[in-house]
């Protein structure tokens, strides 16, 4: 989540916190099982908030479903209960991909998500799952999830704050403060299917600097982890996701692909240095978590995307 989203999400939040519940959809009815959680997923379930669903229902039939040429580029930041606009709770996303995987959805590598970039349309029920800013939770709270699922995730790091906390200069105060990702964990990590991307040397406002040194935050961030980590890191993440036509072209020079945070579903038309995603803040619910194959909730995101830009602009 960009700062200025950031900004916006602490002016509507109380909307977002207090979504409805969609527990009136139908019925348990699973296409598949998952083969280590299938015996926990109740168990979990009832640990939820009493607004959550008790069970993993497939996706509900709709006239309207999401079209091939759209894909939900997923991004989390922490995983946590604290309630903070960049955090989700651990049984929450525990939930949400349960959910997906008993109703069919797989995840996209990297190279898959550029193949169907290229093509102008991906696979129905697939999506891209990224992390950003490398806390040391999606380890703890995520990796063994997607793990047993057969999952993958995109995580961005950042390299001079590896094994430290979230605690960089243009931080806002409100954001909790949590352990990050050490070496250790990302070459683990990385061992295990995940995916490495960049996500600047420090986190600092790229616009504020100087272009030589907003390249090198870019290009630095790239070295740096592919030599501690030996893993190819092909994909950037604007933090705060500000970025310009120059500093994408930087990025396009050195990845495959750039990532920011305006709100949308990811398609052909957006550019391979600036692909929009869809922050779990604003999905959370899971009335708008189970429509990721709805388009109408392509509309539902358009129309919070301009809540945002009139918030920030008045």
């Amino acid at each position: 989540m960009s700062n200025s989203e950031q900004q916006s999400a602490t002016s509507d939040g109380h909307e977002a916190l207090s979504a409805p519940s969609a527990a009136t959809n139908g019925g348990p009815q699973t296409t598949r099982e998952p083969s280590a959680v299938g015996d926990e997923s109740s168990a979990v379930s009832q640990q939820l908030s009493s607004n959550e669903p008790t069970n993993l229902p497939t996706d509900q039939p709709t006239s309207f479903p999401l079209p091939l040429h759209r894909l939900p580029v997923l991004t989390y930041h922490s995983l946590d209960d604290s309630h903070s606009p960049i955090s989700v709770a651990p049984l929450h996303f525990r939930w949400q991909m349960e959910y997906l995987y008993a109703a069919g959805w797989r995840t996209l590598t990297l190279n898959e998500f550029l193949a169907g970039h290229a093509r102008g349309e991906w696979e129905p029920k697939t999506f891209l799952l990224t992390f950003d800013d490398g806390f040391r939770n999606s380890m703890e709270q995520a990796y063994p999830v997607l793990r047993t699922l057969g999952f993958s995730a995109l995580i961005f790091a950042i390299p001079d704050w590896v094994g430290a906390t979230n605690d960089w200069r243009t931080q806002p105060k409100w954001v909790p403060r949590l352990p990050l990702l050490t070496w250790t964990d990302l070459r683990m990590m990385a061992d295990g299917g995940m995916e490495l991307g960049a996500h600047t040397l420090s986190h600092p406002w790229l616009t504020a600097l100087a272009d030589a040194r907003a390249a090198y935050e870019i290009t630095e961030s790239q070295r740096v982890i592919q030599q501690r980590v030996a893993h190819p890191v092909q994909a950037f993440a604007y933090p705060y996701g500000v970025s310009t036509r120059a500093l994408e072209r930087v990025v396009g020079t050195h990845f495959r692909a750039g990532f920011g945070s305006t709100l949308g579903f990811a398609t052909r038309r957006n550019r391979l240095t600036k692909i929009r995603r869809v922050d779990l803040y604003y999905v959370r619910s899971p009335l708008f978590f189970r429509a990721l194959s709805q388009n109408w909730l392509n509309v539902y995101l358009f129309m919070r995307r301009l809540v945002r830009i009139f918030t920030l602009r008045y």
